[in-house]
């Protein structure tokens, strides 16, 4: 009998632990910004940016 009772409880905190976990991904998903690029930006072979106002630094 204490078997079954072990066995039960093993799965119940396996689910709880794995539940838990999904919740924290999911919650840690959505609070992440995304990142968008506005331009495309190009380095030429002479080391010039392309367009010059490009917000980056040389």
């Amino acid at each position: 009998m204490k078997d079954w009772r072990l066995e039960h409880l093993k799965r119940t905190v396996s689910v709880m632990l794995i539940s838990l976990l999904s919740l924290s991904i999911l919650v840690l998903r959505f609070d992440l910004n995304l990142v968008s690029a506005s331009e495309t930006i190009y380095i030429r072979a002479d080391g010039s940016i392309d367009p010059p106002t490009a917000n980056i630094q040389q």
